[in-house]
């Protein structure tokens, strides 16, 4: 019989010795929240420390990558693609400022604000500057999706980014690259209660297999940096709000 909703956007609850996966919903808090506190997210954030490399993993092997919903699988297709994949999966996360929580906070969807950050810092500008150049020579994404949106709704598109899942405190992003036979997804979050901000990836590709691989060395690096420059690009946003 089909499982209960219960899959998380990457949130989870600890019950035990288990973990519980929390549905996150798509839509804002709501409005009679206190903008800034941390009451405002009751709903849809994870308990201290909550998000995961395990809980992206375990995303992206029950929904396909963002491919297939959760709801009409069973018990017995959910065991079968947990024993199919063991695919790479990685987190990274890093404290901001006081300035720059509490302009997250501020906001009615922080992780429009991760998103803009991560796709529009300088970090990002080299990649984004090349994916750019070669959609004009191969039309490679569709239209509009080489311009960074003011915000990021469900199936949205970015470069070959599209919107698979997201909350007020996460976002996860998938992409496949035809051709290549390549795919994976990109998660950005905020956690309120310890002023972190977090990026993860999971790619179609078992951990055995890259683990110790230079490409991977290169990967890891290579996040930390656009880590590093969304943090920045936000630290800067919490600055000039706080000027006028």
């Amino acid at each position: 019989m089909p499982i209960p909703q219960q899959i998380a956007l990457g949130l989870r609850q600890r019950s035990g010795s288990k973990i519980l996966l929390r549905h996150a919903s798509s839509s804002p808090p709501s409005s009679t929240s206190t903008p800034g506190s941390v009451g405002q997210w009751s709903t849809n954030s994870t308990l201290p420390g909550g998000f995961s490399a395990d809980g992206l993993r375990e995303w992206a092997t029950l929904t396909d990558f963002g491919a297939d919903g959760y709801e009409n699988q069973t018990r017995q297709d959910i065991r079968r693609r947990k024993m199919e994949y063991d695919r790479y999966a990685d987190l990274f996360s890093t404290r901001v400022s006081d300035g720059c929580s509490n302009y997250l906070a501020s906001r009615p969807c922080p992780s429009d604000v991760l998103g803009r950050a991560f796709f529009g810092s300088r970090s990002f500008m080299t990649e984004k500057i090349f994916l750019s150049s070669m959609n004009s020579i191969f039309h490679l994404y569709p239209e509009g999706s080489t311009i960074l949106p003011a915000q990021f709704n469900m199936n949205d598109r970015f470069l070959h980014w599209k919107v698979s899942s997201k909350s007020p405190l996460e976002i996860i992003y998938t992409y496949q690259i035809d051709g290549l036979h390549f795919r994976g997804c990109t998660m950005l979050a905020y956690d309120p209660s310890l002023n972190k901000v977090y990026h993860g990836n999971c790619i179609d590709v078992s951990e055995e297999r890259v683990n110790s691989s230079l490409g991977i060395r290169i990967h890891v690096h290579y996040a930390k940096y656009l880590l590093g420059g969304m943090v920045s690009e936000m630290e800067i946003l919490s600055r000039d709000a706080q000027k006028s």
